[in-house]
């Protein structure tokens, strides 16, 4: 049993339970409930939200997993002010040793959601790590959340930010569907021994969002480069990247996260 907490810019509380049934069908079944309130950055208002979610998964092996889920959730956004469920499948595949600092590995996920006023979910998320000279990593990504219907504004997946186009702010824009992809040239420059590790990386981020009912070759890419500065070590993470778009501005972007 864990008690999960946040506080910053997503304010989370819950309990979660935690069940593994060694050698079954069902290796691993997981459920809770909680509370969260964010800011959507894109339509500047709160989302808040009282969820209670149950998850069964089974492990093919370590870097082979696919899951289903199922959960339902009171939503307060704007107007829309109601109940909804949802239920939905994905399958994992990952290779990587050291999400941190991935070498010679994939990582792929897909997953489908059923939403309960009509509408389906798809994501798709690939990424590769080629190790080049020395403790130099050539990585790409691409990613793609799509739906089939028009989403709620609060559901709208965000373009911008560290998550998927670093010249932009994050929640720059929003829509039904989403299509990102990066290139990003990740550079160690300390010992791979040491418990924390320094370095810097330069990135070409694309991405574009638009409505259920438009097509991807319709969209122009917004295209920007840039650099970061890093630093990993096992309970913390900095990221501070600039980035410039393609006739537009240049902006400064920090993330960091610690773990306990």
């Amino acid at each position: 049993m864990t008690f999960p907490l946040t506080w910053g810019g997503e304010k989370h509380a819950g309990v979660e339970l935690e069940k593994r049934i060694a050698g079954a069908p069902i290796d691993r079944i997981t459920g809770g409930v909680s509370m969260s309130r964010r800011r959507n950055p894109f339509f500047d208002r709160n989302d808040d939200r009282v969820r209670a979610s149950v998850r069964l998964e089974h492990e093919f092996s370590q870097a082979l997993r696919i899951g289903t889920s199922a959960g339902i959730e009171h939503s307060s956004f704007s107007t829309f002010d109601q109940r909804l469920s949802r239920a939905g499948a994905d399958i994992l595949f990952d290779t990587r040793v050291d999400p941190k600092l991935p070498r010679n590995a994939v990582y792929g996920r897909a997953s489908f959601e059923h939403l309960s006023f009509g509408v389906n979910r798809v994501t798709l998320d690939g990424r590769a790590y080629a190790g080049l000279f020395g403790q130099t990593v050539f990585a790409v990504r691409a990613l793609r959340e799509s739906a089939d219907g028009p989403l709620p504004e609060f559901l709208q997946p965000l373009l911008g930010g560290i998550a998927n186009l670093r010249w932009y702010s994050a929640g720059t824009a929003a829509g039904d569907t989403l299509v990102a992809s990066a290139a990003e040239l990740i550079v160690p420059l300390t010992s791979p021994v040491k418990i924390g590790k320094l370095g810097v990386s330069a990135f070409v981020d694309s991405g574009t969002v638009y409505r259920f009912d438009e097509r991807f070759g319709d969209q122009t890419m917004r295209v920007g480069i840039g650099g970061s500065v890093w630093f990993a070590a096992a309970f913390f993470h900095l990221n501070i990247a600039v980035a410039h778009g393609r006739g537009s501005s240049t902006r400064v972007q920090t993330s960091g996260t610690i773990s306990f």
